[in-house]
């Protein structure tokens, strides 16, 4: 294993001992020949998400534990990797749709997509809309000007650790001040 802040490619990468004390996690969720996907997310905030009444119900009815966030978490990556039992018997290996909750998407568009399997959206961004369109707009903006605000930081130096360090409701205040 490489360890934490390990050099590659120029840049140094960020291991879990530099952001796990910022409050982010980041797990491998599978290899292929070109890298691999890595899951990164704040407990704190995933942990709120799924405990929501409707998320809840939902992940509970999807096989899920949301009392437990490492079972979920767990419970999510067999689903990618076609390891679970409903996987199996589905023949189905992909992400599943349920994933809009651990990326932090509105229960209503994780529905609606589910619901009108990917079609019939109202408009799409970070993902498609199926309600409150204006404020799915105005999130996305958001999202874009704090991506942007992050992308010069880092290219002016500032490294991932002290960027993952900043208060997780720093970024899309700030974002949204400026769009506003």
């Amino acid at each position: 294993a490489r360890g934490a802040g390990e050099q590659r490619g120029g840049r140094v990468r960020p291991g879990p001992a530099r952001l796990g004390p910022r409050g982010v996690r980041s797990v491998v969720r599978g290899r292929r020949a070109g890298g691999a996907v890595v899951y990164g997310y704040r407990p704190r905030l995933l942990t709120r998400a799924s405990r929501q009444e409707q998320v809840a119900a939902f992940l509970t009815a999807e096989g899920y534990d949301p009392s437990s966030l490492s079972a979920c978490i767990e419970k999510l990556h067999k689903r990618i990797c076609g390891t679970d039992l409903q996987s199996q018997t589905t023949g189905r290996c992909s992400f599943p749709q349920e994933i809009g909750f651990f990326r932090g998407y509105p229960y209503e568009d994780v529905i609606g997509f589910i619901d009108n399997e990917g079609e019939n959206f109202l408009c799409s961004g970070c993902w498609k809309v199926y309600a409150k369109e204006r404020d799915a707009q105005t999130c996305f903006c958001c999202y874009k000007n704090c991506t942007t605000m992050y992308q010069q930081l880092f290219a002016e130096g500032v490294s991932i650790a002290c960027l993952a360090a900043v208060d997780e409701d720093f970024p899309a205040a700030e974002a949204c001040r400026a769009a506003g």
